[in-house]
């Protein structure tokens, strides 16, 4: 647990001078849209186990910071779509690679051993969570149950 609480310090000090300065929920709600553009507002918050009126206004407020747009396709008036914008794109991308360069330099403290057995865990624990969904992790449905 002491590495886990370590990690999300970690991930927490990466959005450190972003700017505009995001929270953690934005910075969630950037990613998903990042990794499947053209969600809709119940399809993000499905992915971020929410409220559909929490993310609107999460959105709304991520809108107005010039990092997300909504877009209305002409084959579908009814359907409004989440895409980041450049700045976001870039923002994110900030982001990202402050928490790659700090993991990497974590990393090249570990034995060749140790990084390998990490890997080999990380791989597992992945697959048992893509397996898992959101939902049954939060309610206590899902492995992490006690």
């Amino acid at each position: 647990m002491h590495a886990a609480d370590y990690l999300a310090r970690l991930w927490a000090q990466s959005r450190e001078g972003a700017e505009p300065s995001i929270s953690s929920p934005q910075f969630d709600c950037l990613l998903a849209i990042d990794r499947r553009a053209g969600l809709t507002i119940n399809e993000l918050a499905g992915a971020l186990v929410a409220a559909p009126s929490s993310v609107s206004r999460l959105c709304d407020r991520l809108q107005a910071a010039g990092l997300v747009e909504r877009e209305t396709p002409d084959a579908d008036r009814r359907r409004t779509t989440l895409v980041l914008t450049r700045h976001g794109r870039q923002l994110l991308h900030q982001v990202v690679h402050r928490r790659q360069r700090d993991l990497a330099a974590l990393m090249n403290q570990m034995s060749a051993t140790g990084r390998a057995a990490l890997l080999r865990g990380l791989s597992d624990l992945q697959a048992i969570l893509d397996d898992t969904s959101p939902n049954a992790l939060i309610e206590g449905d899902g492995p992490m149950r006690a």
